[in-house]
């Protein structure tokens, strides 16, 4: 599971192989949810503040996580 960002205590990871709709998945305090990458669907029982954390962040490098999903090759994203 390579981590592609994590930030205020916020991991952000894709899976290798994953299953379809491309998503990532987030974790924090030792719970994980996901969410889809084009249209920023959530798992329930996801915190506000992990929710909008997680949306900004793929509103603002969508391109690059689905050319992630589609290539296979995840990297940290250096913001």
């Amino acid at each position: 599971m390579p981590l592609t960002y994590t930030d205020i205590g916020i991991w952000i990871y894709m899976y290798y192989e994953d299953h379809n709709p491309p998503h990532v998945h987030i974790k924090r305090a030792g719970k994980e949810w996901t969410m889809e990458i084009k249209n920023l669907k959530a798992s329930d029982g996801i915190p506000n503040k992990v929710k909008n954390f997680t949306k900004n962040f793929i509103e603002k490098y969508r391109q690059q996580l689905l050319e992630m999903w589609e290539t296979q090759n995840i990297y940290q994203i250096e913001d």
